[in-house]
């Protein structure tokens, strides 16, 4: 008799959640070793594959070499540490144009975009780092493969991934940010990429500080009533920030790293001249 992979798909995850609680495991890893269960990776991998492909054809890439090398370079710094926790994923970092946006996300499998209105925000490149290491630290907790698991099931999921769904694949990659199952996180789900993007941003040579202060600047378009579709794929409240601020308090020795702000004040004239110089859309 040839037995099913996970023939009862709950009583796997029973079992699972009693074993890892008597083994004192950690709440992330728990939702990683579920997030295998419920997704496994190829299946990850596919969608992620899947996603990307729609997400150019819906959004303008940005034509601009410099910029792109440059969010890239550091995209590669922030998520060398997480090779270490998942290393069957390859990071893809991709600036999308659009200036008046101030957003980033990401989808399965490692794909991470982030709007050119939010680069234009910062003022150092670690406030870049905090925001980059954030999104990977979604993809390593399979933050959005889990979600879409728990309100799609599996078989949906898969036909996605095979590509047997695109009309449906595109209106998910339509309302990012504005509502799309791929980009409703937990409260702890962004608590616990808040923890990566500290740790990820400090071994990079980074000061996770940076983090902090760019909440600040999104605190500020808040006020404003600016930056709302960033605010709903990443909830910001005092209680988040308050900790984020601890754990760079306890991650060690001062000092925390670079901010790189005369590069990052070059590549930003660099970027608004490349604004300036071409037709207006």
């Amino acid at each position: 008799m040839f037995l099913q992979p996970f023939p009862h798909r709950k009583s796997w995850m029973l079992v699972l959640a009693f074993s890892l609680t008597f083994s004192g495991c950690e709440s992330g890893q728990f939702r990683r070793l579920a997030g295998n269960v419920l997704v496994p990776v190829d299946t990850e991998l596919r969608l992620g594959q899947q996603f990307s492909q729609e997400v150019v054809k819906q959004q303008k890439v940005l034509a601009h070499e410099p910029t792109q090398a440059w969010v890239q370079a550091i995209g590669a710094r922030v998520s060398e540490p997480a090779r270490r926790a998942r290393p069957e994923i390859t990071y893809h970092f991709t600036v999308l144009d659009e200036p008046n946006e101030v957003n980033a996300f990401a989808v399965p499998g490692g794909y991470i975009y982030v709007y050119s209105g939010l680069l234009l925000l910062a003022s150092d490149e670690a406030e870049i780092a905090g925001v980059l290491a954030h999104e990977t630290g979604h993809i390593v907790g399979r933050h959005s493969a889990n979600q879409m698991a728990t309100s799609m099931g599996l078989d949906f999921l898969t036909s996605l991934a095979l590509g047997d769904n695109p009309g449906y694949l595109a209106q998910m990659v339509a309302g990012l940010g504005t509502g799309s199952a791929l980009l409703k996180y937990s409260r702890d789900d962004e608590y616990e990429s808040d923890a990566y993007a500290v740790q990820y941003t400090r071994e990079a040579g980074y000061d996770p500080g940076g983090i902090i202060r760019f909440f600040g600047k999104l605190r500020d378009l808040s006020a404003r009533g600016e930056g709302l579709e960033f605010f709903r794929s990443h909830p910001l409240t005092q209680n988040r920030m308050d900790r984020v601020h601890y754990l760079i308090q306890n991650s060690g020795p001062y000092p925390f790293g670079e901010r790189y702000e005369a590069r990052m004040a070059e590549r930003l004239a660099d970027l608004r001249a490349y604004y300036q110089s071409r037709p207006a859309r």
